[in-house]
């Protein structure tokens, strides 16, 4: 597991440790962004850095495999529990995936090859449909849908479902209303934000975009960015 804490993205799991990340080392949850005045270029730093952290997770290198992947190319480790609070923001300003506690490994069928059954039983606004409806194929695109849950914060300050009167709702094909004037926007950050949610919040696993597209899609905007100043 030592590898985890390689990426610049993700918490040393060695010398942090659960809510002790926050208070003992002087680190911000991820929670608190709410309360944050951030401005549109910071939200989309932030949702790069997670998204990066979250990619880097599902491209962890495990025994002989050097492409971070089981026999079918998907991810050999899941998060399962992302969400605010299991993001950091470092000293550094950096935003950092924590809390492995719910993390699980992927492993395929040896005669099938088929990815073989994860669940999780819980359903919450962080989750996705697949978690929701209590399926047993739980793989790393569930963790993609809460990453996009966590953008979405980012994004709106609020949480995923906040805009809409019927909760409960994303074990059903539902998915959180991002409010117009975030899709309307001009700003390219906002508009990348809105367009990998939008790739995210897809009800068929299979079809959502991955972690790393996430992370390289915002990473080169916050580049482009950088480089008209």
């Amino acid at each position: 597991m030592e590898r985890l804490s390689k990426s610049p993205y993700i918490a040393d799991i060695f010398g942090l440790c659960g809510n002790s990340v926050v208070n003992e080392f002087g680190f911000m949850s991820g929670g608190k962004l709410q309360r944050k005045n951030l401005s549109s270029k910071e939200k989309l730093k932030f949702a790069a850095q997670a998204s990066m952290g979250v990619a880097d997770l599902h491209s962890l290198v495990l025994g002989n495999d050097e492409k971070g992947s089981n026999a079918n190319g998907r991810a050999t480790l899941i998060h399962l529990d992302l969400k605010p609070e299991n993001f950091i923001i470092s000293k550094d300003n950096v935003c950092k995936v924590h809390d492995f506690n719910l993390a699980r490994f992927l492993e395929n069928n040896i005669e099938t090859g088929e990815l073989c059954n994860v669940r999780r039983n819980d359903c919450n606004r962080w989750r996705s449909p697949e978690e929701c409806a209590r399926s047993n194929r739980i793989s790393e695109k569930s963790d993609v849908y809460s990453l996009a849950n966590f953008i979405f914060y980012l994004l709106t300050k609020n949480y995923p479902f906040a805009y809409d009167k019927k909760g409960n709702t994303q074990g059903k094909g539902k998915f959180p209303t991002i409010p117009a004037k975030y899709i309307n926007s001009t700003k390219l950050e906002y508009q990348k934000m809105v367009e990998v949610v939008q790739k995210s919040y897809v009800f068929k696993q299979d079809d959502r975009i991955s972690a790393r597209e996430i992370a390289n899609t915002l990473t080169d905007t916050l580049s482009s960015l950088h480089q008209s100043y």
